[in-house]
């Protein structure tokens, strides 16, 4: 049976005085990238370093399990998973949330040889690119409705921003608080958007496919979180996901952090590239499919 070679994996914090709410790992055949969102309430649900990263840590430790259980259909397998994880957070929490913004969250990248093919999973807005046979293409970045709810806050800001050419970005966050929250609640409803956390439901709203390990050539593989997909959207520096892939190839995965990094810190008021956080935790992980020696 084929397997995963690791070629480069990388994860960072986009705080050095906060946890690192991105995860990425991976088994023989499967790899997978999760990028946590710690609820906004006032005071934490969970113990540990955030609530997102022990959302993270959760799922990280029953897909290290799982995940190669290729008997198990992936809608099925992550409908179990997320059950596990919501029966934790019960038995764990401090206390009841008063409202679904303090939930915490995660994207969710996922990819699993099974048979002759390569299935992806995913949630949120973390991005797979898959190349095959030379070629990149695109398999899995369909765009969140988070998205458009976070480009939304961004708008509000920058309009704030305007109004008040004084206005610090600290200052501008923290006046569309109530925005975010709003959109946090959405967080699992059919008029928001889906991602991991504690409700099973949300399985049923992964976009799913498989790529067929048939015919001549490689197949090599990118999973993003949306911190390490800033190069693309907002900060330009590749114009799409194909472009990213090929940087990954040619220069690495550490060189592109570097480049993000350097971005981000030139721009802390968020002034050339409006977003709603100046940095953010940012994660990818590179592979291939092999066939075993």
């Amino acid at each position: 049976m084929m397997k995963l070679s690791i070629l480069e994996c990388i994860s960072d914090s986009g705080n050095a005085n906060a946890p690192n709410e991105d995860l990425a790992d991976y088994t023989a055949t499967s790899a997978w990238v999760l990028d946590g969102a710690t609820g906004l309430g006032d005071e934490p649900l969970l113990p540990g370093a955030s609530d997102a990263a022990w959302l993270v840590s959760a799922y990280d430790a029953r897909l290290r399990a799982n995940a190669d259980r290729t008997g198990c259909a992936l809608r099925d397998l992550f409908a179990d998973l997320i059950a596990e994880v919501g029966t934790e957070f019960e038995a764990r929490k401090f206390r009841a949330p008063t409202n679904r913004f303090e939930l915490p969250s995660a994207g969710m990248a996922f990819v699993r040889i099974r048979t002759a093919d390569l299935e992806y999973a995913r949630l949120g807005d973390c991005r797979t690119i898959i190349a095959s046979r030379g070629s990149a293409h695109v398999f899995s970045t369909g765009t969140s409705p988070l998205e458009h709810f976070d480009a939304a806050v961004v708008g509000r800001m920058e309009a704030l921003r305007r109004g008040d050419r004084g206005m610090s970005y600290a200052e501008a966050r923290r006046a569309v608080q109530s925005d975010l929250r709003a959109n946090r609640n959405m967080l699992n409803t059919k008029a928001g958007y889906w991602v991991l956390s504690t409700d099973p439901g949300a399985a049923r709203h992964m976009e799913i496919g498989a790529v067929s390990l048939d015919g001549a050539g490689p197949i090599r593989g990118l999973l993003v979180s949306d911190g390490f997909y800033r190069l693309v959207d907002p900060l330009r520096v590749y114009p799409d996901a194909s472009a990213l892939f090929d940087a990954a190839l040619e220069r690495g995965l550490a060189d592109l952090l570097a480049e993000l990094r350097t971005l981000e810190d030139v721009d802390p008021e968020c002034i050339a590239h409006p977003r709603i956080k100046p940095k953010d935790d940012a994660t990818a992980l590179l592979f291939e499919v092999i066939e075993p020696t």
